[in-house]
């Protein structure tokens, strides 16, 4: 008296690589039944299609960017490094089939485009980069200060711009519009909000005088949008005066608690 539902066959199934190391980080829905998809390679000869940069940047590893149609068909594939050595961790959807990426980088050549920070912060920034649906790049951007800066969470802000969380060592760190101007001591955690041009709308740090990760911890994504164009992050910290604001628990439960925050 009920449907028989039989295991369900394999639509597509694919190498993506060169003649050396490729891992895959990162997937989201281009929202036409596509997928793109991101992580790291060795190789000189990983497949370009439609690429913004054709060839490896000349470091040990880089970045890749991938979009797959519904089908299957490689729509568009590239290198995104310079010639240090690149890690992307997050990806996120634009709203128009493009994809908005973001991670590490270690190279004062990073391809930067329509940037917010054009030069290299140093010892390790954070990126940002925004792909259209046809895999051009639209903008390209460091983000960093002179130590080492890091992004692992990105979330879209419901009109083409992305969130962006991570964790920064650097005392000069670009904040703009910032809750928290100055840096708080050891490690911080950082919140950032780009337009869908790549403008920097605001930046902050969000941490005590110990350390704080947000969207960090085990590289899981600890950033969501409200529905308003704000933002929601979680992450761990272990400062006794991690600034709290409206706050449910206003003082530190001790060794490490997590925290939750809500921004405009």
């Amino acid at each position: 008296g009920y449907e028989l539902i039989v295991d369900p066959e394999l639509v597509y199934s694919s190498y993506l690589g060169g003649g050396k190391y490729e891992d895959g980080y990162a997937l989201v829905s281009d929202g036409a039944g596509g997928v793109w998809v991101t992580g790291e390679t060795y190789s000189s000869d990983f497949p370009a299609v439609n690429a913004c940069q054709s060839t490896l940047g000349g470091g040990s590893r880089d970045t890749f960017v991938a979009h797959f149609s519904s089908s299957g068909t490689l729509l568009s594939s590239t290198y995104l490094g310079g010639g240090g050595y690149e890690n992307p961790y997050a990806l996120v959807g634009d709203g128009a089939s493009g994809v908005w990426v973001t991670g590490y980088t270690y190279s004062s050549d990073f391809p930067v485009l329509n940037a917010y920070q054009n030069t290299y912060g140093g010892s390790r920034d954070a990126f940002v980069a925004h792909f259209s649906s046809s895999g051009t790049l639209l903008s390209s951007t460091y983000l960093g200060g002179g130590s080492s800066d890091e992004a692992y969470a990105l979330v879209g802000d419901g009109a083409g711009g992305v969130w962006v969380a991570g964790y920064t060592h650097s005392s000069d760190f670009p904040v703009l519009s910032a809750y928290q101007s100055t840096y708080g001591g050891y490690e911080d955690a950082f919140v950032a909000h780009f337009s869908s041009s790549g403008t920097l709308l605001s930046s902050t740090y969000l941490g005590g005088g110990d350390y704080e990760q947000g969207g960090f911890f085990d590289k899981r994504a600890a950033l969501v949008g409200d529905g308003a164009g704000g933002v929601w992050v979680a992450g761990h910290t272990y400062s006794s005066d991690f600034p709290v604001l409206n706050a449910y628990q206003s003082t530190y439960g001790g060794y490490e608690d997590a925290f939750v925050a809500h921004f405009s």
